[in-house]
């Protein structure tokens, strides 16, 4: 019991000492899998191409969108360029061809 409490505070540490949302290529994957009807491998495939192709800020902003949280796409739609807006966008669709045989 010790270890699971330990496990959990150690593993929410960067959630707290982190100002800014800072998705990780482990968060995208969790949030696709429970977003999309895609298998790991696919997700794993997407994560990699976004940590690739788009800006922290557009990787946030897919994570976002995968959990629905309308607050934090706001936020993050006000502070990305029109460019990062864009690209952001447009991510999946792409990723999802690019990732369909995972």
């Amino acid at each position: 019991m010790k270890y699971r409490t330990l496990s959990a505070l150690v593993m929410a540490l960067p959630l707290v000492a982190t100002s800014a949302f800072a998705a990780t290529a482990t968060d995208f994957v969790f949030a696709c899998q429970a977003s999309l009807n895609w298998t790991k491998h696919q997700c794993e495939c997407a994560a990699g191409k976004a940590t690739k192709e788009l800006t922290p800020r557009g990787v946030d902003f897919e994570v976002a969108s995968f959990r629905g949280n309308q607050a934090e796409i706001a936020q993050l739609r006000a502070e990305m360029t029109p460019a990062e807006i864009s690209q952001a966008a447009t991510f999946m669709t792409h990723a999802g061809k690019a990732c369909a045989g995972q």
